[in-house]
């Protein structure tokens, strides 16, 4: 392939990953504002523009790249469902008393790829914050998040996205 013919491509990725990051990013634009608007939607779409060009450098110098495991997806009903009860319990007034732990997620990739291991940790911790009774505080080594909870939960979001 021809050195300019290589750097038309490139150019062409970068351009699609700019775009798949302002479908993301309007994306969670749209699903968090309520109710939505045509002009809610407009702004959302013009302000992911500046954002979505600015991921792909942020990206290329973290040099990280994403690789979803299937078995994440098996984690949303739990998600949701700990989000509704975490909610109920919370606005009810009962929620156990607060402990901060470590939780060690599963291995993925076998071990030898780090993107997917990097993926399942940024995925997991957003499951896990996705519940009013728990917050991530921070990270031990590739593996280990440092949980703040309100209790235990059922189900508890931090046991099913360690398996």
């Amino acid at each position: 392939m021809s050195r300019r013919r290589g750097r038309v491509l490139l150019g062409m990725v970068r351009i699609a990953e700019v775009g798949v990051w302002w479908v993301v990013l309007t994306g969670v634009w749209a699903v968090t504002v309520s109710p939505m608007t045509v002009p809610d939607m407009v702004v959302g779409a013009a302000c992911a523009v500046p954002c979505a060009l600015v991921a792909v450098p942020a990206r290329r110098a973290l040099r990280s790249r994403w690789r979803v495991d299937p078995a994440a997806l098996r984690w949303l009903p739990a998600v949701a469902l700990g989000a509704v009860t975490d909610t109920v319990r919370v606005l009810l007034g009962r929620p156990a008393p607060p402990r901060v732990r470590e939780v060690v997620l599963a291995e993925v990739g076998g071990g030898r790829d780090p993107a997917a291991q990097d993926t399942y940790r940024a995925l997991a911790t957003i499951a896990i914050a996705a519940t009013p009774g728990s917050v991530v505080l921070g990270e031990r080594g590739r593996r280990g998040l440092v949980l703040h909870e309100l209790g235990r939960s059922r189900p508890e979001v931090s046991e099913v996205v360690r398996s």
